[in-house]
């Protein structure tokens, strides 16, 4: 019924279209995409019973795409039991320019939750490193993520990787992340944050919206 009047009219199944431009071809699902979806490519949801399509883009612009990850590039001298900022300087990706090299400061651009991973080697040219206590700093509150000490109060070991630990954390845009670490030697004498072949790292990613 084309609606002026009550006239019936006919069409070939071939040209019947949805408002969202599809034919009834187009949509029966016998081709399968053998590789990830290009931006343009067009996706059918239902929305409350009504056939709607949506880019490939603005799905994965929703999950954020949001990663970042850095290395220490020179060595981070510790000061005796005393807390202190990892500045992870060596930028190796970071897809929103979210991570500051110059304070070490990872701002969230997109609110989610996020996975951090951090690795720290701990070391000390004479051994005298006895605790090590690797912290993020996560919107203002400090979470100890890594805490290690040697059985030998710090004669034994020169250099001690405290491993890749982290944690997930559910973010607000503009919270801010940085990577702490302290270090108590049994001399009161300096140690530092190891670099170059003990690659001291910082990573993050979000993982969900």
């Amino acid at each position: 019924d084309d609606g002026a009047g009550g006239t019936n009219r006919k069409t070939a199944a071939s040209r019947l279209k949805t408002y969202a431009g599809f034919s009834v071809s187009s949509i029966t699902g016998a081709t399968a995409l053998a590789a990830t979806p290009a931006d343009t490519d067009e996706i059918l949801i239902s929305d409350g019973g009504t056939l709607k399509r949506i880019d490939y883009a603005e799905l994965r612009s929703s999950f954020g795409n949001v990663a970042f990850s850095a290395k220490l590039g020179s060595d981070l001298t510790l000061n005796d039991a005393t807390t202190t900022d990892v500045v992870v300087g060596d930028e190796l990706l970071d897809t929103n320019s979210a991570y500051n090299t110059s304070d070490g400061v990872f701002t969230v651009p997109v609110a989610g939750k996020y996975m951090f991973g951090v690795n720290l080697t701990y070391g000390d040219a004479e051994g005298n490193v006895s605790d090590m206590e690797t912290t993020l700093s996560v919107a203002g509150t400090a979470t100890t993520i890594h805490r290690g000490e040697s059985t030998s109060n710090g004669t034994t070991h020169t250099k001690v990787s405290r491993g890749w630990t982290g944690i997930i954390a559910a973010l607000s845009v503009n919270d801010e992340i940085k990577v702490r670490a302290n270090a108590d030697t049994n001399n009161s004498s300096t140690s530092y944050v190891a670099s170059n072949a003990y690659h001291s790292i910082f990573w993050g990613v979000i993982v969900l919206d």
